[in-house]
């Protein structure tokens, strides 16, 4: 059975961000978003609205969330951020502050961090378990008080997704209860 012509892009733009051959990380950068959108917009109760770049700041992606009422992630209705960072080390806190900010001057209820490596104090896995929870686990804790919540991802979890009728849902969905409730034992 052949992959579907989304599932090919999907592959392609993300072995090209896993082995860029020399491209540019400008390159590298608008395939890691470009996979990222095409998961986003393939997942239940999400739409991909835009991207927008000033000369003080770029957002790389817009997403509309209008849950589906079989499909509930726990996310509140209404526009969010996507931010995609292709480089191949972790993202660290000052990043991910970063970003929660621009969530935050935004005025997004949620915002999702599609990071290639991941983040510091994570390790690599579909629920994103944190070694060292004082980095960056209390840090999207903290813009939970502000009514931020903030997801990530890392491109493991993007592979063989689109495959998936569910596109991201899933992974999502165990991230925002490892947030919301900790680890399940």
């Amino acid at each position: 059975r052949r992959p579907a012509p989304q599932q090919q892009r999907v592959a392609v733009l993300l072995d090209a961000v896993e082995n860029p051959d020399g491209a540019s990380s400008t390159a590298t950068g608008v395939r890691f978003e470009a996979a990222a959108g095409l998961l986003v917009s393939s997942t239940p109760g999400f739409e991909i609205d835009s991207a927008r770049k000033t000369t003080d700041e770029q957002v790389d992606l817009v997403v509309v969330h209008m849950p589906e009422r079989m499909m509930q992630l726990g996310l509140e209705p209404g526009c969010g951020l996507v931010e995609c960072k292709a480089s191949s080390g972790k993202v660290g806190v000052p990043e991910l502050r970063d970003f929660g900010a621009k969530c935050l001057f935004h005025r997004v209820r949620f915002g999702i961090l599609v990071a290639r490596a991941g983040i510091t104090g994570g390790v690599v896995s579909p629920n994103i378990l944190f070694k060292e929870p004082q980095n960056a686990e209390l840090t999207r804790r903290r813009f939970q008080v502000d009514g931020l919540t903030i997801l990530v991802l890392d491109i493991t979890q993007l592979r063989n997704r689109s495959r998936e009728l569910r596109g991201l849902l899933d992974v999502l969905r165990a991230d925002y209860r490892q947030l919301e409730f900790g680890p399940v034992p």
